[in-house]
């Protein structure tokens, strides 16, 4: 039986369009306004026209690389694979996370090809990127580029937060200390740093 937001036990997550439609017009509008320059001037010859065909080909070769970059969810793990090659972290083998939500509106300065490149991507408000750091140290980043970023990092934290705060909040139970980055929270309160002052928890009004 697989889990929740897995089908036939994993999920596939490729890349936007946003970053290789980016990359094709900041290739091919420097090109077309010298060549639209050219033309109006002087013949532009041979040169213009391998410099078009070469950024041509580089726009392709980037557009394929790109596309190979996968995210794949499985009930084992998290795994990321490129051309530079594979890294997967085992669900058990997670450490921490770190996520975070950046508002942006960039393509609303580059008029309608920014509407068209932010047209690509359902993730236009925000950049999200979520850091699944593993025990040794080992790092799978997942960004909005991802296509269904926001899908893809809400089943990441299904699978990792649960057993986490079930793990956290037995520690506490027990009388023991657990940390989050440099807080540090325990049964009867809450500190910034170790050695920093501390705050009753009976005390805290709000957060």
């Amino acid at each position: 039986m697989t889990d929740a937001g897995f089908s036939s036990g994993e999920r596939k997550f490729g890349q936007t369009y946003a970053l290789r439609v980016l990359l094709a017009l900041l290739m091919g509008l420097p090109l077309a306004l010298v060549w639209s320059w050219a033309d109006t001037t002087q013949n532009p010859g041979q040169v213009m026209l391998w410099a078009c065909i070469a950024a041509g080909v580089i726009v392709l070769i980037f557009w394929v690389l790109i596309g190979k970059t996968t995210l794949t969810l499985s009930e084992a793990g998290v795994r990321r694979e490129s051309v530079f090659g594979s890294q997967e972290i085992l669900w058990p083998q997670v450490a921490e996370t770190r996520y975070l939500v950046t508002p942006i509106r960039v393509w609303a300065h580059f008029g309608l090809i920014g509407a068209l490149i932010g047209s690509l991507s359902k993730n236009q408000n925000a950049n999200l990127t979520l850091r699944v750091i593993s025990i040794e140290g080992r790092q799978i980043k997942v960004t909005s580029n991802f296509r269904d970023a926001k899908e893809a990092i809400g089943i990441i934290l299904g699978k990792i937060c649960p057993a986490m705060v079930s793990d956290a909040r037995g520690k506490i139970e027990h009388g023991g200390t657990v940390q989050f980055g440099p807080l540090e929270l325990s049964k009867t309160q809450l500190s910034w740093k170790a050695g920093s002052s501390s705050v009753p928890l009976n005390e805290i009004q709000s957060a």
